[in-house]
């Protein structure tokens, strides 16, 4: 055999070490780039997200309210509200049946814990008594009166218009009914902001608070 036919066999021996090394040495950076490429949008995002609001129902001011602690005293119990309200997340009605949840706007409070809280608060301050709890606050009060309270409607629409609607009894000592009674509230926000619909939502929760006060009052509370 010639040395020129020799030559081939030699050259593709020699070299095919560094060949299958160079290809190694290119994935392994391109294996690198990629995983550099991910950590940097990793980064990207983190840098860039957004912290939640937190945002919570405000009783009236009880600024130059005289509070007694004789008379007949009243305990409020919401026995049911919407499902959508059962998440911490700020919820607007955009239609009838399509609800839009705020990711980082939120209650700081759960609402089935402060709407009878702040109804309780709202009374105490309209009717001038202290003797008035919502169910669950831990007080140890036997109540002469129990409102029964279901919220079927507690929300805001697109249009920046808060709306609730409930419905309600009263009942004696003895679970005897006084009344049952519904009533639809709403009001417009200032402006379209989370914090304008919560003003909003606070007003009716005042509005039903002063329809409650009215006929509790009418019961001798």
């Amino acid at each position: 055999m010639t040395t020129q036919d020799r030559k081939p066999t030699t050259t593709t021996t020699a070299f095919a070490p560094h060949r299958r090394g160079a290809g190694q040495r290119k994935r392994f950076r391109c294996s690198l780039a990629m995983a550099l490429l991910a950590a940097m949008v990793t980064v990207s995002c983190l840098g860039t997200s957004q912290d939640a609001r937190f945002y919570k129902l405000t009783p009236l001011s009880k600024a130059g309210a005289t509070l007694t602690n004789t008379g007949p005293s009243l305990e409020i119990e919401l026995v049911g509200y919407p499902g959508a309200l059962d998440r911490p997340h700020f919820v607007t009605r955009v239609e009838q049946h399509e609800r839009r949840f705020a990711d980082f706007e939120r209650w700081a409070v759960p609402l089935h814990q402060s709407l009878p809280t702040v109804l309780a608060a709202n009374l105490r301050v309209l009717l001038g008594t202290q003797r008035i709890v919502a169910s669950g606050d831990g007080l140890d009060l036997t109540p002469d009166v129990t409102l029964l309270l279901r919220v079927d409607r507690f929300d805001v629409t697109p249009a920046a218009t808060a709306h609730l609607e409930a419905r309600w009894r009263w009942l004696d000592a003895s679970g005897n009914e006084l009344g049952l009674h519904h009533g639809t509230f709403g009001a417009i926000a200032a402006e379209t902001s989370t914090a304008a619909y919560v003003a909003a939502l606070n007003d009716v929760l005042i509005q039903l608070s002063r329809r409650l006060a009215g006929e509790a009052d009418g019961l001798g509370l």
